[in-house]
């Protein structure tokens, strides 16, 4: 089957459809529907379209070649879970600190965005805001047979391609849980928390999976069976082996290159 290009015209036209079909008879769950279209468009997935769809990777699954700053990564983690605005002392509990110049924090949002990893932020006098990346969240989808009962390595390709940083909500009677396949643990999805609505589920999905992308890209010493020490990036998904960044002499030309990437030295 030909490939539609993936365009945003496309995805607005499914996203159409999957209502209407939702609505008619007999009826089908907006979820289904979207996933219907998207293998009508010649996509594996919904999920497989929008990234396609995403303008280079500027979406919530895009994956980063360097990682966000210590600051950007506390705010996304109480962001994550918390409603607009952010109280600033709720920040200040995270780092275990001072709270930083408004100056730094006003450069660290923008830092956010310029990554993709939030579409909207802003700041005031005592809080700040983040709007999140809008993203599909299945609610009560179809999981593979034992899907949180499988290590990681022995899953299919297509099952990892499907469910891979996809999270997903699983209803009950005063909320939704969310969870996601993202290597968090070795044999089943990893728990993002609770939420009490939908628009609140989606927010903590979309949150807690930047955080987990950006965390990812934060390099670590790897040493061999031979005593090479080098500076890696752990695998993104199974099968996938470390990304060298560089080979050191010695553990303090490790921290050194390790601060260096991160932006805690200038270069």
């Amino acid at each position: 089957m030909s490939r539609s290009r993936p365009t945003a015209t496309l995805v607005a036209k499914i996203k159409r459809a999957a209502k209407q079909a939702a609505r008619g008879t007999p009826p089908i769950s907006h979820s289904e529907a979207l996933e219907v279209g998207a293998r009508s468009a010649g996509y594996s997935s919904w999920h497989e379209l929008q990234q396609a769809a995403s303008e280079g990777g500027r979406a919530i699954f895009q994956q980063r070649d360097k990682p966000l700053s210590k600051l950007a990564l506390a705010i996304l983690r109480i962001a994550a879970s918390a409603p607009n605005p952010v109280p600033f002392a709720s920040l200040a509990q995270e780092l275990r600190g001072p709270l930083p110049s408004c100056a730094d924090l006003l450069i660290t949002l923008q830092q956010l965005e310029d990554a993709g990893v939030a579409a909207r932020t802003s700041c005031s006098e005592d809080s700040f805001s983040i709007d999140f990346a809008d993203i599909e969240l299945p609610v009560d989808p179809q999981l593979p047979p034992d899907f949180d009962h499988t290590p990681n390595e022995d899953r299919s390709p297509e099952e990892i391609d499907a469910w891979w940083d996809r999270p997903y909500a699983i209803r009950h009677p005063d909320g939704y849980a969310v969870r996601c396949l993202d290597g968090g643990a070795w044999d089943r999805s990893t728990s993002y928390g609770f939420a009490t609505d939908l628009p609140a589920a989606k927010r903590l999905a979309a949150g807690r999976l930047a955080y987990w992308r950006s965390a990812m890209n934060t390099p670590t010493a790897l040493l061999d069976g031979n005593g090479k020490i080098s500076v890696a990036l752990q695998p993104r998904r199974p099968g996938e082996g470390f990304r060298i960044l560089k080979e050191c002499k010695n553990s303090e030309e490790v921290g050194l290159f390790i601060r260096q990437y991160t932006g805690e030295l200038g270069p």
